[in-house]
């Protein structure tokens, strides 16, 4: 019998456009089955997601860089994940000098913070709906590396020079960080232990989850982890053809109400 669902946001819940379809949201109400919604955003880009589906489980930001609870109070952090402050103060300044064409801004705890304005800030304002905070001065970098920074996000509307960059800061061999494309325009750095299956096998153990009980729906490379370690993988119709090698069976696109569509087809054929 399935006890919980761990859910990928873009490309996954999310149509193109940002939204959950009325659909989506009658399945997710109509099941009541607990959700966790495993997300590289941050808490503040999924809060209203949690709100409007009354999610009351644990949530995992940032792909695993933070576990929490959304409550009226706020949020109550489980676990988290941050870079190294010395390689994340680092590394912006060596992005920031070395590819400066590249759109650059990062996450803390509570923020989205910004360097400049500009086209992959805009874009990503627009997708999410939050703004950020632009901060200009190097002793405000230096302290928000001090306090913790959750993710690096670069983002290249392009989409020509992301690999160049990847390639080149996996040169630099730091320790204690990921990198990975969330997106075709997206590159995304954050702490090494900030992975979906990692914080997935910590709320499963958190809710006493055996993983024959436990259902992930994902469409990107970053949910290969998280589909691997759940019983029941299922991976969304638009992900990329080596994506879907990992799902159990493949839904509809995110675009045609494919997790509406998921949670249906396991509950009535597969009668779990």
């Amino acid at each position: 019998m399935i006890k919980h669902i761990f859910m990928d946001l873009d490309g996954t819940l999310l149509n193109s456009n940002g939204d959950i379809s009325d659909n989506n949201i009658r399945a997710i109400e109509e099941n009541q089955i607990p959700i966790t919604l495993v997300s590289a955003r941050s808490p503040s880009e999924m809060k209203p997601i949690i709100t409007k589906l009354n999610l009351l489980e644990q949530q995992v930001a940032f792909n695993g860089g933070i576990i929490y609870k959304q409550d009226d109070f706020g949020m109550n952090i489980g676990q988290s994940h941050f870079i190294p402050h010395n390689i994340s103060c680092f590394l912006i300044n060596w992005i920031h000098q070395n590819f400066s064409m590249i759109s650059l801004s990062y996450y803390t705890k509570k923020a989205w913070v910004a360097l400049k304005k500009d086209l992959g800030v805009e874009f990503q304002a627009k997708l999410t709906g939050q703004n950020p905070y632009f901060c200009a001065t190097a002793d405000e970098h230096f302290q928000n590396c001090e306090n913790g920074i959750a993710k690096i996000m670069l983002i290249d509307l392009s989409e020509k020079n992301l690999l160049k960059i990847e390639t080149k800061i996996n040169s630099l061999n730091l320790k204690g960080i990921s990198i990975y494309k969330s997106m075709n325009r997206c590159l995304e750095i954050t702490s090494s232990l900030a992975q979906k299956d990692i914080a997935v096998k910590e709320v499963m153990k958190m809710k006493n989850l055996n993983v024959e009980e436990t259902v992930a729906f994902g469409d990107g490379y970053n949910d290969i982890s998280m589909l691997k370690t759940v019983g029941f993988p299922v991976v969304m119709g638009n992900a990329p053809e080596d994506v879907k090698q990992f799902g159990r069976f493949i839904t509809k696109a995110n675009d045609a109400d494919g997790v509406a569509y998921g949670i249906n087809k396991i509950k009535n054929e597969y009668k779990i």
